[in-house]
């Protein structure tokens, strides 16, 4: 998948660390109730989920999660400037 263009946010960035982790859509969903908002505010097509994978140095690998939302979602909250 190609990088999001800058009509998409990221507001969620983790690493899974092998161990437990919340999924995408529960982190964005804590993410939201950190900021006062307790219902899903976005559709499907304003969620991007982007997961880059790659090798540590010690041959493990490592995984990271970034979701990003829609800018002009974000703005209509009250949450992207």
């Amino acid at each position: 998948m190609d990088a999001p263009t800058d009509e998409f946010v990221p507001v969620v960035v983790y690493d899974t660390d092998h161990g437990r982790h919340p999924k995408p859509l529960e982190a964005l969903q804590a993410w939201l109730r950190e900021r006062g908002i307790d219902e899903m505010p976005f559709g499907a097509d304003d969620v991007l989920v982007i997961a880059p994978c790659g090798r540590n140095t010690d041959g493990t690998w490592d995984l990271s999660v970034i979701v990003h939302v829609r800018a002009a979602q974000l703005r209509r909250l009250g949450l992207h400037p």
